[in-house]
């Protein structure tokens, strides 16, 4: 208590629950927030997927083969560490030991062997020294990957504006005057594999700039892609299409059919994909293509119709108001009658919300089963 005193007089919480902080200041320069609010993927992940010239702060703390061993989120046996006896350790413990109950997962071999390494390495003379350096590379490799983060950021533009529905999903964010980011779903509730199906094929012409002949007539179909199949960076590796099992959605709850597959692996031959990171950047290229099209055509109908752009709206929603204010030719005025307000506002509805209860079973004497034996409720 003595030291959060000495931090601030005064701490300012932002909250998701009793438990659970999203962002706390103890004085006037210093907050800490949340790093997975920005960032859900696992700290192994986001180090994984950094350039290794973007971690600073792990090169201004230690140099060449040291650096190199640190430059991997390390592993850490929190469940064997269960007392304070188990810091004077004098070694790591077995493999065993690291296994996680919260993942259901073992720690693989080559994590336990360089866990191994680094604890000879860095001259640890028991556990407690290990958990020094396993919690300071944890710091100082998060710090990094959230300093890369907030450059990305910066460099979209000065400020990003946000339409938020909840503080996970957004409906629209600018991060410029000419760049804005709307949601397609919000105007075409259909999956792509439909809008794709029911335009004709003489509006794909982004698609036609970027495929001829036979090529674009294989890609002007929806593809398929084996998303649960990809569980590791290993899997772009691998020189084939999986089997058709493996395209298997549990999501939808569904197998691709027979068609689809045989299109897919027509195209991962036709285009010469060396592996599935070829054919994964093929698929995420005309997803992005097929769309684009889809988007532009549904603006020109809007444009024809109405002389309205949905580019310029978040939802259809607010396109079809202005589209009937528009058409009707009708001016909606504010309300000035009190009448009328409470009219609309007794129309309106909130979210469903109460409050959950163990579960309970009623015993009283107005009750056909009443068992004198049990207390009465």
């Amino acid at each position: 208590m003595q030291g959060v005193a000495e931090l601030g007089e005064r701490i300012e919480v932002i909250a998701n629950n009793m438990q659970k902080y999203m962002s706390f200041r103890v004085g006037k320069q210093l907050v800490f927030i949340d790093s997975m609010q920005f960032m859900s993927s696992s700290l192994g992940d986001l180090v994984e997927n950094l350039d290794n010239d973007r971690f600073k702060r792990m090169r201004c703390e230690w140099k060449g083969q040291e650096l190199e061993m640190l430059l991997e989120k390390g592993v850490y046996p929190y469940e064997h560490m269960n007392c304070w006896e188990k810091f004077n350790e004098k070694s790591l413990p077995e493999k065993s030991a690291f296994y996680s109950s919260l993942y259901e997962e073992e720690v693989n071999d080559d994590d336990y062997l360089r866990a191994c390494k680094v604890y000879e390495k860095f001259n640890c003379s028991n556990l407690g020294d290990y958990y020094d350096l396993y919690l300071k590379t944890d710091v100082l490799l998060l710090a990094d990957v959230f300093e890369d983060f907030r450059r990305g950021v910066a460099e979209l533009g000065e400020r990003i504006e946000v339409i938020a529905n909840n503080m996970q999903k957004y409906m629209s964010f600018r991060v410029s005057k000419q760049l804005v980011f709307i949601d397609s779903m919000q105007f075409m509730s259909s999956s792509l594999g439909d809008l794709v199906e029911n335009l004709d094929n003489d509006r794909f012409k982004r698609m036609r700039c970027e495929w001829k002949g036979q090529e674009l007539e294989m890609l002007l179909e929806k593809g398929v892609y084996p998303y649960e199949h990809m569980n590791c960076w290993e899997k772009f590796n691998e020189k084939s299409l999986p089997e058709k099992s493996a395209f298997y959605s549990s999501l939808y709850e569904e197998e691709v059919n027979d068609d689809d597959y045989l299109r897919a692996c027509k195209v991962y031959e036709k285009f010469n994909c060396s592996n599935l990171g070829d054919y994964y950047d093929l698929y995420l290229k005309t997803d992005v293509l097929l769309l684009a099209d889809v988007f532009e055509d549904f603006r020109r109908v809007c444009l024809g119709s109405y002389k309205l752009d949905p580019a310029h709206y978040i939802f259809a929603p607010g396109l079809s108001w202005d589209a009937m204010l528009k058409r009707t030719g009708i001016r909606s005025d504010l309300l000035s009658n009190v009448d009328m307000y409470q009219f609309i506002e007794k129309g309106m509805r909130g979210g469903v919300s109460y409050i959950g209860h163990r579960y309970a079973k009623a015993n009283n004497k107005y009750m056909s089963d009443y068992d004198s034996s049990k207390p009465s409720s």
